[in-house]
């Protein structure tokens, strides 16, 4: 094949814009915004829950991280637990 070879370009598609501007303007319309009531409940539920675990591991660390009397198979397993959870975030 020479670098000169033509190649046949189906421009059939570009007359279907009208069918993708529908299918964006549909996006638009299913999205979720946040003056519904629902979304609001479920965005204060995510965030207390999300502060209340960043607390609980944080309290973790504090706890059994300075004391070596806490130091044990399953506390370092809790604290590995805790660091794992706070850097997936």
């Amino acid at each position: 094949m020479s670098s000169n070879a033509s190649f046949d370009i189906n421009y059939d598609f570009w007359e279907y814009s009208d069918i993708w501007a529908s299918v964006l303007q549909e996006f638009r319309n299913s999205q979720v915004t946040l003056t519904e009531p629902s979304t609001l409940a479920l965005l204060t539920l995510y965030v207390i829950i999300f502060c209340m675990s960043m607390a609980g591991n944080i309290l973790v660390l504090l706890v059994i991280v300075p004391n070596r009397r806490m130091s044990t198979v399953t506390n370092n397993f809790l604290v590995n637990l805790a660091v794992a959870d706070l850097l997936g975030r």
